[in-house]
């Protein structure tokens, strides 16, 4: 017990010291900075973070729309890949025939 009473003097000895040399307190004074700091950039982020949801929200219509025109287009493509592929074997048995030149 008097060990403990003994600490608690000497702690309260060192941080009095501490206080008296000026020490602690540009240590407060840049945690208060610190964290006065990290609640703006914490502010920022989530302001950031609505505008980025607010934003998606806007474009997210757009972007489903170009992909169902991309989507579109792809079996376009598609189709008309099948059709010169067709058209490449109707030449071709053509092209047998006698007077034909082959087109490949």
């Amino acid at each position: 017990m008097q060990a403990d009473e003994e600490e608690k003097t000497a702690a309260d000895s060192l941080i009095g010291s501490l206080a008296r040399s000026g020490v602690v307190e540009p240590i407060l004074e840049e945690q208060e900075n610190t964290r006065l700091l990290l609640q703006e950039i914490s502010r920022k982020l989530s302001k950031s973070r609505a505008e980025s949801a607010e934003v998606f929200a806007e474009v997210a219509p757009q972007l489903r729309r170009a992909s169902l025109v991309a989507r579109e287009l792809l079996q376009d493509l598609e189709e008309i890949d099948v059709r010169i592929k067709s058209l490449k074997n109707v030449l071709r048995k053509q092209s047998k025939e006698p007077g034909i030149a082959d087109p490949s």
